[in-house]
């Protein structure tokens, strides 16, 4: 079970881990597009700026600037001849002479910014070149980042499946070890053995506790509490006769009609151990006390019947015989020939032949045979008729606490014999 669980967190761990590489990597790849989209825009602002360039270029290339800015001094002189007179003329060849040398320092200027221009252009062309080449270096490096996200999320989803299929793998060798176990829980020590060796790899504390949690359940192959197999049922179908056609199979071995008119008891019953697992099918556990039934049902004639029966396996490991003496509350109606009795080991040990309703209390002494399992069962009949009849067992003065030298024995589903020997 330990190791089902450890199977189930580590399956667990597995998908969180995975989601956060997951959110990790997708928030890498987020980084890695926004760097793409600031190249880009670097790369867009590149080529502007060399169109730019050579416009410029161009445009320096086709145009004398000084030229024309003498033209325009020229025009404006002789403009300024025809109507200036002599004291102006001083004015004048001042600003002649700036704008000449303003022409002259603007040519000088057109000529370094052509002869800088190749160089302005190469460089914007090799930052173009790197920008594109980082771009380039980005997008392949996005593409083999979202390749390998990809590959890791597919790995990590099929590790998840794989512990999901071990897992079922686990679950069912742990459902058949407990179909094992209850079909052979007589066989205890060879159990304890199998199931502790299968875990015997696991640490020393949880091998510590699931030793003992083997040992507290199954001891030396006994239970340290009571365990019971019982059932009830009724005998007769107002409308359609005795049930199973009044058959003796399904019903311990005794025909329906026997059971409810004829007052056969426990010792009458069948001791072959299949026909009584037919009939006792439902599985009991308890303390030193126990309730098993306590009913009160609508009957419709002095016909039908209606029961309640227990069967216990009980085992001594010493070799001298020992005394259990069990109490129990019953009903009993011997009047419509319904009887309460008990057997050990198929021989009679008890019967109630008169008549008491929910409240009787009766007790049996036991004598349980040395080195042996032996099988005692209890059959109560309901009690007397007031338009309903009520059908009760129950143990009690803490009964079920066996004394020293005996023990519980879940092994009825496979045992042979009503007193089956240790030896």
């Amino acid at each position: 079970m330990l190791k089902i669980t450890l199977i189930v967190v580590a399956a667990f761990a597995l998908s969180c881990n995975a989601e956060v590489r997951f959110r990790r990597d997708a928030a890498d790849v987020s980084m890695m597009q926004e760097n793409i989209d600031a190249l880009s825009e670097d790369i867009t602002n590149q080529a502007r700026t060399i169109e730019f360039v050579s416009t410029l270029a161009d445009s320096v290339a086709s145009s004398d600037y000084a030229g024309a800015v003498r033209d325009d001094v020229r025009f404006l002189i002789e403009r300024s001849l025809q109507f200036a007179d002599a004291n102006d003329l001083a004015s004048l060849t001042s600003v002649v002479t700036t704008a000449a040398s303003r022409a002259q320092d603007l040519n000088t200027r057109s000529v370094s910014f052509a002869t800088a221009l190749p160089a302005l252009q190469s460089t914007a062309r090799r930052s173009l070149s790197s920008a594109i080449a980082s771009f380039d270096a980005n997008y392949d490096n996005l593409l083999a980042s979202a390749d390998s996200i990809e590959d890791r999320y597919i790995a990590m989803s099929e590790e998840a499946q794989t512990l999901i299929d071990s897992l079922s793998t686990q679950q069912t060798e742990y459902n058949n070890t407990l179909n094992f176990l209850e079909m052979n829980n007589d066989n205890g020590h060879a159990l304890i053995d199998a199931l502790l060796s299968a875990t015997s790899s696991f640490d020393s504390d949880t091998y510590n506790k699931i030793s003992s949690s083997f040992t507290q359940y199954f001891g030396d192959g006994s239970q340290t509490y009571a365990r019971w197999w019982w059932r009830t049922w009724s005998t007769y179908s107002q409308n359609n006769g005795w049930y199973a056609g009044n058959n003796v199979h399904g019903f311990g071995g005794i025909a329906p009609s026997n059971w409810g008119n004829g007052r056969y008891r426990a010792y009458q019953m069948s001791k072959d151990m299949g026909d009584l697992r037919s009939f006792f099918h439902r599985r009991g556990s308890g303390g030193p006390n126990a309730n098993i039934w306590a009913e009160e049902w609508y009957y419709y004639s002095s016909t039908n019947s209606y029961h309640t029966g227990i069967l216990f396996r009980i085992k001594n490991d010493q070799s001298t015989t020992i005394s259990w003496r069990p109490y129990f509350y019953h009903t009993n109606y011997n009047s419509w020939e319904e009887v309460s009795s008990a057997s050990l080991n198929g021989a009679e040990v008890w019967s109630h032949t008169g008549n008491c309703n929910s409240n009787c209390a009766s007790s049996v002494a036991l004598n349980l045979p040395p080195r042996s399992i032996s099988t005692f069962i209890l059959i109560v009949s309901s009690g007397g008729p007031s338009s309903t009849r009520p059908n009760a067992m129950a143990f009690y003065n803490n009964c079920l606490n066996l004394p020293n030298g005996l023990s519980w024995v879940d092994d009825f589903s496979v045992a042979e014999e009503l007193n089956t020997p240790l030896d």
